[in-house]
Order: structure tokens, then sequence, then C-alpha cells
């Protein structure tokens, strides 16, 4: 299932469900009068901005509030029987051809204390074109190379990110190394010349001793 959103000056929504097994497709496209028109129908409007988040966090299972469902013409004839009463499956087929290939969409709004159903007609519209379709697969296979090349971009820029990070590091420690190697220097340098100036002293005092 594909949720595709026009945010233009006419807003719209393109639904396009395509059946696994046999790639057979159902598309429409729903604007702003049309979504909201239908939620009004149901007593609990929904404005179509909220209606494309509701249907975009369905799709993407990211709420228990909403979900989504298909349905053909016999599923929901099927429903309408129960909620009536009636028992009995469908015997009888639609003679529209083109109503018997339609699906339905249901989003399903799950209320603090009610149920609400927003139906979403989409005609039946073939399989894919063969042409369409190695377009497709090349778009993709373009895509696919553009994304490993992004992705190896990313990873040798990490690298390299972290090995500057790691000369930085190093370089503060050669910097802190080098400064405690020179005041060990000098603090040698300082007891040395205490040592001088103490022997002196030892030497003058001998000195004044042999004199006295």
């Amino acid at each position: 299932m594909k949720l595709f959103v026009h945010n233009s000056k006419q807003p719209q929504i393109d639904l396009e469900v395509e059946a696994k097994e046999s790639a057979d497709q159902w598309k429409s496209s729903f604007d702003v009068t049309a979504i909201e028109t239908m939620t009004a129908k149901t007593g609990n409007f929904k404005s179509f901005t909220v209606f494309v988040n509701m249907l975009e966090n369905a799709i993407n299972q990211e709420s228990t509030s909403v979900s989504i469902d298909l349905f053909t013409y016999d599923d929901l004839e099927t429903l309408r029987k129960k909620r009536q009463g009636q028992s009995g499956s469908i015997t009888n087929h639609p003679a529209n051809i083109q109503l018997a290939n339609k699906r339905y969409l249901i989003l399903t709004y799950n209320a603090e204390y009610d149920r609400i159903y927003y139906p979403l007609s989409l005609p039946y519209c073939g399989k894919p074109d063969p042409v369409t379709l190695m377009q497709q697969i090349r778009q993709l296979t373009t895509e696919n190379r553009l994304l490993k090349s992004r992705l190896e971009s990313d990873v040798e820029r990490s690298d390299i990110i972290r090995l500057q990070r790691e000369c930085t590091r190093l370089k503060k420690e050669n910097n802190e190394y080098r400064q405690q190697l020179s005041s060990n220097r000098s603090n040698n340098s300082k007891d040395q010349q205490q040592q001088h100036i103490e022997l002196l002293r030892q030497i003058i005092r001998s000195s004044e001793d042999a004199v006295v």
C-alpha cells in the first residue's frame, strides 16, 4: 500500500494498493472536498490534514486508535447483512464488473466510546505495465547505488572524524608530557644549583675553620 500526499494549492492524496501474488492494482485520488465530505457523512467530521495524519498512522501502525482494512464488494455486503441481522453468505454477485473489481479501504477510528469507519473506494487498474516496471527497477537500482555510495561516504567521513579526534587527543597528551618534562628539568636544574651552593658553603666553612 502506497500513500502520496500532494501539498499544493489544491492538496490531494493518491492511494495505491497492490496484491503481492497477482500484482493487481487499485488506485484512486482524493482531494480536500472528497475527504471532508466523506468524513462528514460518517457523523464524525475530520479535516483533510487530520484525516491524512490518521491514515499515515494507520499505514505505518504508529497508533492503536486507527487501523485499516481492505474489503471487496461482497465483504461489505456481508458486513451490512450482519448489522441488519440477516444471515447467510452473499450469493448474488454484482452485475457491474467494475463494482465487483473495486476494493474498499476502510480506515477505522477507535474513539473512547465509539468506532468510526471511513470508507475510500479504489477502482481496479489492472496489472502494472512491464515497461513501467522496468523503469521502476532501473530507478530503484540507481537509488540503491546512490544510497550505498552515501553510506560508504558517511562511513569514511565518520572514520576521518574519529581519527581527527584521536589525533587531537594525542596532541593534547603530548603537550602535557612536554610540560611535565620541562617542569622536571627545571626542578632538576634547581636541585643541582642548590647542591652546588651547599657544596661551596661547606668549602667556605672548611677554609674558615682552617684559618682559625
